[in-house]
């Protein structure tokens, strides 16, 4: 049976139903990636292999099930907040503008992912600006984990970074 790449993120709420955990499973290949830990944080990851007899979402589903009998849920996408950074560009993009966009889109996306807050959803250029469109769970706390990524680095010269 062939297998493709498909991923499940389940989050849990505290009291208050607020969003202060991830959990979360991906496969690739024959394997399966377990990814958990407190939102914002980097987590610790598990490996488990393949059930062949199972599925691909019922191997998901079985790796993720302690998670959910504690209360873990997804969040639809319509649920997620909308955070935005921003650069000033030229009237007209130019290649090295475009690649840095590329260059930011993908770090952020793994930075975001791999602290269970969200991905970035693409990126595009208007009149004088150019957008890194990201959906995250929390944006107050996904702005501060942003800002500091790219603090010091080449992609730490934005306009603004907004949403919510």
């Amino acid at each position: 049976m062939k297998r493709g790449r498909m991923m499940i993120k389940l989050y849990g709420r505290d009291l208050a139903g607020r969003i202060e955990r991830y959990h979360e499973a991906w496969l690739i290949g024959d394997n399966i990636t377990e990814h958990f830990g407190i939102l914002g944080s980097m987590g610790q990851t598990k490996a488990h292999k393949l059930r062949r007899n199972l599925s691909n979402e019922d191997n998901l589903e079985l790796v993720l099930s302690t998670a959910r009998q504690h209360g873990f849920a997804p969040v639809a996408i319509e649920s997620h907040a909308w955070l935005i950074v921003e650069y000033t560009n030229a009237a007209h993009s130019t290649r090295e503008e475009r690649v840095k966009l590329e260059e930011v889109e993908h770090r952020l996306d793994e930075r975001l992912g791999w602290t269970g807050l969200g991905h970035c959803d693409g990126y595009g250029f208007g009149s004088g600006t150019m957008e890194v469109a990201c959906r995250v769970v929390d944006f107050r706390l996904a702005r501060e984990v942003v800002q500091k990524d790219l603090a010091g680095t080449k992609y730490g010269d934005y306009s603004a970074i907004y949403g919510g």
